[in-house]
Formats: structure tokens, sequence, C-alpha cells
């Protein structure tokens, strides 16, 4: 687990510095990898959850979807924002938190 932690903070300290557009590239590589393995990645699916593979094969395709949306949209989504208001600057600014431990249900999408 100490390992894992390190390796998660190791990580974030340079991947926060990576620009919009690496990071975007990143995705596009990963929907790239999903999408040539599409096949084996739903039936890996339905082989450790049970789920038909027709169900399976979706969820790769919509894995692949949000890979890309994100590669696109990301950079939009996160910049800083300025807001109208009676003070003399007002803005929406989104700072990385680093390493969230995310619990997930067992049947989360792939």
């Amino acid at each position: 687990m100490e390992l894992a932690i390190e390796t998660a903070l190791t990580s974030f300290k340079s991947w926060r510095k990576t620009s919009f557009k690496a990071r975007a590239e990143v995705l596009n590589q990963v929907a790239d990898l999903m999408h040539e393995d599409e096949e084996a990645l739903a039936q890996l699916r339905t082989l450790e959850m049970g789920k038909p593979f027709k169900e399976a094969r979706g969820e790769v395709q919509k894995s692949v979807g949000g890979a890309r949306h994100y590669a696109e949209h990301g950079a939009a989504y996160l910049a800083t924002k300025t807001l109208e208001s009676d003070a003399s600057v007002s803005y929406v600014q989104h700072l990385p938190l680093g390493p969230v431990l995310g619990i997930l249900p067992w049947h989360a999408p792939f």
C-alpha cells in the first residue's frame, strides 16, 4: 500500500506539469489501444463479470469515447474562468489535488 501511495505521489508531481496537449495525446493513445483490443477486453469483462458480451463491448466502446471526449475537451473544462462581480477580480481556477482514492462498485463500467 505504501509503495502504491508513493508511486502515485511521484507520478502526480510530474503529471501536474504535463501540458493539456500532451495529456490529450496520452488519452488518445489509450483510446486507440482499447479500440484495437476491443474484442479481447470485452471477452475479459464477460469472463470477470459474467456480463453479456454485447454489454461488455458497449462498456469498452463507452470508455474509448470517454477518453477521446476528455482528450478533446479537457483543457476547456479545466481552463481558468473570469467571472463578473463587484470585486476587483473574480475567477474560477481548477488546481490539481493529487492522488485520490476512489472505491467503486465491482460492477463499475470498464
